[in-house]
């Protein structure tokens, strides 16, 4: 198991609910360059290691899954790791105990850093970005080219028609 969990870039967590204990691996304490001992094992301590912008999102997942209206969670959210860096973390994880109330016990699951994936993505949405501006623009002067022409007269074309208006162009090259 724990060289499937390594191989995998798993580190493994298991949340005890009532007592507000969190057990770790090595391997999750180490993706955020910590050792095992250096992380609280509460769950204010873990709450702490949350970016600022990600924490209404996660309680409000946290709330939903708790409740039982998501039955397995997967989830992608920001910690802050020893350098101060923030890590996305991909969080699967399951009630694996329930009270006799049905309420959850302890959760079980395990954290991946998908920062590389983040990153790529990032970079991927930009230059997507670029490639849309340089297809509707002349790489010489910077202006609209033909196929930005072609878009805009098809948008003025059919906005005419919706309207029953009628539509004109004059060209001057």
């Amino acid at each position: 198991l724990d060289l499937s969990l390594e191989g995998g870039r798993l580190g493994l967590f298991s949340w005890d609910i009532e007592a507000d204990n969190i057990i770790i691996d090595d391997q999750w304490a180490g993706m955020l360059g910590y050792k095992k001992e250096d992380i609280d094992t509460n769950f204010d301590g873990w709450k702490l290691l949350l970016h600022q912008d990600d924490i209404a999102f996660f309680f409000d997942y946290l709330d939903q899954y708790l409740q039982g209206v998501i039955s397995n969670s997967e989830i992608q959210f920001r910690m802050r790791s020893k350098s101060g860096k923030f890590i996305w973390i991909l969080e699967r994880s399951k009630v694996v105990l329930r009270g006799d109330d049905g309420a959850p016990v302890r959760i079980a699951g395990t954290h991946m850093d998908i920062t590389h994936i983040k990153e790529t993505e990032k970079q991927l949405k930009e230059a997507t970005h670029k490639a849309k501006i340089l297809a509707i623009t002349d790489a010489l002067t910077g202006l609209n080219n033909r196929l930005k022409l072609d878009d805009e007269l098809i948008k003025e074309l059919n906005r005419a028609h919706r309207y029953g208006n009628i539509f004109s162009i004059i060209l001057i090259d």
